[in-house]
């Protein structure tokens, strides 16, 4: 997985999406995960249909070399790019459902967006999903 975790101490409902609204649990991306949408810094609030799930070999450059990503969500937007630069971090979304799915971490510029299973990421982070 690509994804950190941090502390802030600021006053937030964290299970809250805004513009969509409140979490409702977790999901594994698959074929009935459909439509999905997520709150991104750059793209703001998009919805898009999952692709594929459970893909292999999603290369993505970073500084230090290509890294190759296994078992990750793809995603396409609908009307649109599901995301661009400075949405990694967000949290995608079933929609209308708001049950997570994954958690943004690449894109291309054919449109595609690419996410790390939700469950996997709070596997690797030793954390919890606030609902």
């Amino acid at each position: 997985v690509d994804a950190a975790i941090a502390t802030v101490e600021v006053e937030h409902d964290a299970a809250t999406i805004a513009g969509l609204g409140e979490l409702s649990g977790e999901t594994l991306a698959s074929e009935d995960a459909g439509s999905v949408a997520k709150l991104g810094r750059t793209t703001e609030l998009t919805r898009g249909t999952v692709t594929a799930f459970e893909l292999d070999g999603v290369t993505v450059q970073y500084d230090r070399g290509a890294l190759r990503f296994d078992d990750q969500v793809e995603v396409h937007g609908s009307g649109g790019p599901f995301s661009q630069g400075g949405d990694s971090g967000a949290l995608i979304v079933s929609d209308p459902r708001l049950d997570a799915v994954a958690l943004l971490f690449a894109g291309n510029d054919e449109g595609v967006t690419y996410g790390n299973p939700v469950a996997a990421v709070l596997d690797a982070l030793g954390a919890t999903l606030l609902t």
